[in-house]
């Protein structure tokens, strides 16, 4: 498996998310600074229900360690706590018209990210 998007945190952690159409796992990983610790999201099985992703493509990380993932083959992003916890999908497949691009779900994950930094200091005040 190789990382489509890792991303390293100021504490030296690193953010993966992995998942190719070949792939057994679909998933975003939190690995420790050494490569000790890993921390799975959901399982990280193929597919559309929650927890689940298809082509998990690119990350972003607010300034709070919430975490915003791109899912390609689902057509939504979905919104982590720090501890890679699901809080919710802050764009879902029904919103989406059409297929979009990962240029597009990037743009709307910085948007996003420009938002949430504004204000989120807990986990209610996430988007």
């Amino acid at each position: 498996m190789n990382p489509f998007h890792t991303i390293q945190l100021t504490s030296g952690q690193f953010i993966v998310c992995h998942g190719d159409l070949d792939d057994a796992a679909h998933r975003v990983c939190k690995i420790s600074s050494d490569g000790h610790d890993i921390t799975y999201s959901h399982g990280g099985q193929q597919g559309s229900h929650i927890g689940q992703y298809n082509m998990p493509h690119h990350l972003a990380v607010d300034d709070n360690g919430f975490m915003f993932v791109v899912d390609i083959n689902n057509r939504r992003v979905t919104l982590l706590s720090p501890t890679l916890g699901y809080i919710r999908q802050v764009v879902s497949r029904d919103q989406v018209k059409w297929r979009l691009t990962v240029t597009t779900y990037t743009d709307v994950v910085c948007t996003l990210l420009r938002m949430n930094t504004r204000k989120a200091s807990t986990q209610q005040d996430v988007l």
